[in-house]
């Protein structure tokens, strides 16, 4: 198991906050242990769901987003959880995908719904991340 704080990211639309907070509750345990970035609107969600502070970024429509594609292009980032409803903005949704992109070319794992994200959730308990964690961390350490 990592010894070390795992860095997450949690965020959610409006579409999807009542299963973001079920999300949240659920794995709160977890949650306690790691450093959560997010961006200010939804950090309000965090602090009412689990009470756990996180560290909050711009609004996803003020530059959230390329904060976050800064962080996970530089290792800042284990995991990274977006509970997303319908797109109805199209620069929205071409900056969401720019985020999965750096998140596929950067090896940092993603769940954009309930069900990958619980996946995701139970593979990280089982240790099966363990190793891809640890290589990012070791990055970290050499910039």
């Amino acid at each position: 198991m990592i010894d070390f704080p795992i860095n997450l990211v949690l965020l959610s639309d409006i579409y999807r906050l009542n299963i973001f907070r079920r999300f949240c509750l659920t794995y709160k345990d977890i949650f306690e242990k790691c450093k959560i970035f997010t961006v200010c609107p939804v950090e309000r969600e965090i602090r009412r769901a689990i009470n756990l502070e996180a560290i909050a970024l711009f609004s996803l429509e003020d530059g959230g987003i390329t904060q976050l594609r800064a962080r996970v292009y530089y290792n800042e980032v284990d995991l990274l959880f977006f509970f997303r409803g319908i797109v109805d903005n199209e620069i929205c949704c071409k900056q969401e995908n720019k985020l999965f992109t750096t998140c596929d070319i950067n090896n940092v794992p993603y769940a954009t719904n309930i069900a990958t994200a619980e996946i995701l959730m139970s593979a990280f308990l089982k240790g099966k991340l363990d190793e891809n964690i640890k290589v990012r961390h070791k990055r970290r350490e050499v910039v």
